[in-house]
């Protein structure tokens, strides 16, 4: 049974890449992360365990370093398509992952319900907590396959039916 510790719980991979930053940068111990991120304690450690889940940093008791993974990541830009392919490269290298979700980056991913069981019964995680934990590794999912926000599609979706309108219309210059 795996401790709920190894379980991430960080949703966004954003916010685990601003601790990533912030133990390169020689931010090392819990409180000081949490100082420098203005994250609260509690979620400075989720993002911390998500980051050490993913391979970005390794703990040696209280002390954080960055990994060559973590150095990688740092070295593309944020929210770029090189940036989703190193998360993309931590989440099939995880082995917690692997061994909890391990079609969870495959074409047709298993749905939040069927990833919260398997939680709720390799993991001492309550059913709500399953769901969450759930929810946020699909979040992981979506981001690095760079799928787009409601706001996003509807702007495409305007464009698209501009686009259309002008379809077959011969425009002259002169």
């Amino acid at each position: 049974m795996m401790h709920s510790i190894d379980i991430p719980q960080a949703n966004a991979l954003e916010t685990v890449r601003q601790v990533v930053h912030a133990v390169d940068l020689g931010v090392r111990r819990l409180e000081a992360l949490a100082d420098y991120t203005g994250y609260s304690l509690r979620h400075a450690g989720y993002r911390l365990h998500a980051a050490r889940i993913l391979g970005l940093v390794r703990l040696d008791g209280e002390e954080a370093s960055i990994t060559a993974l973590g150095e990688r990541l740092l070295c593309v830009a944020p929210q770029s398509e090189k940036e989703r392919a190193v998360f993309y490269d931590a989440i099939a290298g995880s082995a917690v992952i692997q061994l909890l979700v391990p079609d969870l980056l495959s074409l047709v991913p298993p749905d939040s319900e069927a990833i919260a069981e398997r939680l709720f019964h390799q993991t001492k995680l309550g059913k709500a907590t399953s769901s969450r934990r759930a929810g946020g590794l699909l979040a992981w999912r979506r981001y690095v396959y760079g799928n787009v926000t409601p706001e996003r599609q509807r702007r495409q979706g305007r464009k698209h039916q501009e686009d259309e309108k002008t379809q077959g219309v011969q425009l002259s210059l002169f």
